[in-house]
């Protein structure tokens, strides 16, 4: 049966949803043989599209800029008549497509309301919030199979979108390949010395969205190290452009921590490894994830985690991370304090993550989403 795949955020800097769906890409052809296509809303980089076709895929390339258009009217007609399914991996598709639909959902959060998740200031964001709000519970109903990435993401759809048969919802975790072996070593110094990055340093992921909770990672940091007076450690916060513009720089600011925190933004795969890797701690203290990949890139990599009490973090985390609050300062500085000074309970949290982070592949993943979409 030939499928479509809504392939357009694997495309240039890729982030999130786009990295999963790459990564399951890569592996996914070993598992369904039948002929599939991959669309996307702009010309393939080079290197991409050579690596794609030798994995066997045909790429279509629908070149519209305006995302909603692409989605909802542009691909409706321009998609070759012998597809029988499509695959929409990004939350949201085209509605009354007359196809059969897979949707993976990977999460809600923009279903939930300001109270719960506050807005987003960017407007790109806000007005993205507002068409997944609109559009997601009208492809998910449609969609002959739903597919998540946890328990919990599951839940969470099942309470969010009602007249939803909950019957068709499949979880499917997302995997992860990161293997030290992979790393660029003789990039780090070169790395380290161009960017400023500190002999040590905790590492987190920012982003904008407020649930990434990166203002309280910035708080816990600095309670952290004045209370113990530890003003050679670095935060190290990767993937926030225009940073000096940001909330976050005014609390660094305001805090007067500027030589201890170092923004970084966009980061290529592979000094993002490195990063990870040479950390002392990871801290993921978002309060919202579907699933939460950073969790087992980190453990990968041997670096030990911090992370949250709260949705997917316990079920993807297991008992191979340190799991705080994400709103209690004083609990979270405590949990911090209690493997960074501790020898054991560090390379206990170093050893267990290597071990959990093995549960986890992409091959799984693609093996399960193909015998799914073969039903």
């Amino acid at each position: 049966m030939t499928l479509g795949i809504d392939a357009r955020l694997i495309n240039g800097n890729r982030r999130g949803m786009g990295n999963v769906l790459y990564h399951t890409l890569k592996h996914f052809k070993n598992y369904y043989q039948e002929k599939v296509y991959l669309f996307f809303d702009k010309d393939v980089e080079n290197e991409l599209q050579i690596e794609l076709e030798k994995l066997g895929y045909e790429i279509l390339v629908i070149n519209n800029k305006n995302y909603i258009l692409w989605e909802q009217i542009v691909l409706r007609f321009r998609l070759p008549k012998d597809i029988k399914k499509v695959w929409f991996p990004f939350n949201t598709g085209t509605v009354l497509l007359g196809k059969q639909k897979i949707l993976t959902l990977h999460d809600v959060m923009f279903m939930k309301s300001k109270d719960i998740l506050p807005y987003s200031k960017s407007m790109y964001q806000l007005l993205g919030r507002f068409y997944r709000k609109l559009i997601a519970p009208i492809i998910a109903r449609e969609s002959e199979q739903v597919v998540t990435i946890s328990g919990a993401a599951k839940e969470d759809i099942i309470s969010e979108i009602p007249k939803l048969d909950t019957g068709k919802i499949q979880v499917v975790y997302n995997g992860c390949n990161k293997s030290i072996n992979d790393l660029r070593m003789n990039d780090w110094k070169i790395f380290k010395d161009k960017s400023g990055v500190a002999d040590e340093f905790f590492f987190c992921l920012g982003a904008l969205d407020p649930r990434k909770n990166t203002l309280y990672t910035i708080d816990a940091f600095y309670t952290f190290t004045k209370k113990h007076s530890l003003d050679h450690l670095q935060l190290v916060i990767g993937g926030i452009s225009n940073w000096k513009e940001s909330i976050f720089f005014n609390r660094v600011k305001e805090l007067q921590i500027e030589d201890q925190v170092l923004f970084l933004d966009f980061l290529p795969q592979e000094y993002l490894d490195l990063l990870y890797y040479n950390a002392k701690l990871f801290l993921f203290l978002t309060y919202y994830e579907g699933f939460g990949l950073p969790i087992l890139e980190s453990m990968a990599f041997g670096t030990p985690v911090v992370t949250t009490n709260v949705t997917s973090m316990p079920e993807i985390a297991g008992n191979a991370a340190v799991k705080t609050s994400h709103d209690n300062l004083e609990v979270t500085v405590q949990d911090i304090e209690d493997i960074y000074f501790n020898k054991k309970i560090y390379n206990d949290f170093v050893e267990k993550g290597k071990e959990r982070v093995k549960a986890f592949t992409w091959e799984n993943t693609a093996k399960q989403m193909a015998e799914l979409i073969i039903k």
